[in-house]
């Protein structure tokens, strides 16, 4: 009897220590899985962030050009094209950059930015919206709408915008992603000079959409970022962003021009990105 109680609990051991193993691996795999999942998402939240900034930067370097030098772009690689008589509200800017033009950064656009614009941009209640034909990116097709509020001076006398934005962004392999945000921009520096090239926003708001492997993420800004003209990205801020009901922190740095931000999990590990050229 006693050696069947032994050879038992060996049995019982041996299973329990079986299934215990095999409990930490799946969590080990789940683990490794929601990581992946983690910077999958980060990585698509900042190129849809990335790709959408720079339409809105193109967009307003294109009008500034328009009203500044008057010219229609037809001696440059763009074509500019007023609906109405230059200086006329409401009004539409077409910017066509045919099947290809290279700028700053090495980025190539095709396509067309649509402009559509209320009033004169600086007036408080102006509303631009920005719709696309047709428009890439260095190859990655770029759809939808972002259309930004000009609310006039907040309580320190800067400018100070409301940005909304729904959007697909595809890539080459056929793989989409899905981005809107409802946002707001103030811009810190810059307001009082002609030209774009000094300015800087920070930005604060709200994010959601898919990513290429179609989970749904939502995003918050927790410290707010900050966009310099020049820097094709974000060079400091931070956004806590929620998928599968985990949430982990995207971190832009601290000021630096680069390409570099960090992902954090709620255990402190952290991991660094490279966010899109």
């Amino acid at each position: 009897m006693k050696i069947q109680i032994s050879r038992l609990f060996v049995l019982v051991t041996m299973a329990l220590f079986v299934f215990t193993a095999c409990q930490k691996e799946s969590s080990e795999v789940l683990s490794t899985e929601n990581e992946s999942i983690a910077l999958k998402t980060a990585e698509d939240l900042t190129t849809s962030d990335n790709l959408f900034e720079d339409i809105s930067n193109q967009a307003d370097e294109q009008i500034e050009e328009a009203f500044m030098s008057g010219k229609t772009g037809e001696d440059e690689c763009v074509v500019r094209t007023w609906a109405a008589e230059r200086g006329t509200y409401p009004n539409t800017l077409t910017i066509d950059y045919g099947e290809g033009c290279e700028g700053l950064n090495g980025r190539v656009r095709s396509g067309k930015i649509i402009i559509h614009l209320s009033a004169e941009p600086t007036e408080s209640g102006a509303i631009k919206t920005v719709t696309l034909e047709n428009f890439f990116i260095n190859e990655v097709q770029i759809e939808g709408t972002k259309t930004t509020t000009n609310n006039g001076l907040n309580e320190l006398g800067q400018p100070s915008f409301s940005r909304t934005a729904m959007g697909t962004v595809t890539f080459l392999d056929g793989i989409s992603i899905e981005w809107n945000v409802s946002r707001t921009a103030v811009q810190l520096e810059g307001y009082d000079t002609f030209r774009r090239f000094d300015d800087v926003f920070s930005i604060t708001g709200t994010a959601n959409g898919t990513n290429r492997n179609g989970v749904s993420y939502v995003g918050v800004i927790v410290k707010p970022i900050l966009k310099k003209a020049l820097c094709p990205w974000a060079v400091s801020g931070s956004v806590e962003f929620t998928i599968n009901e985990e949430t982990r922190t995207l971190d832009f740095g601290a000021g630096d021009c680069d390409r570099l931000a960090t992902v954090t999990n709620s255990e402190g590990e952290l991991k660094e990105i490279l966010l899109p050229r």
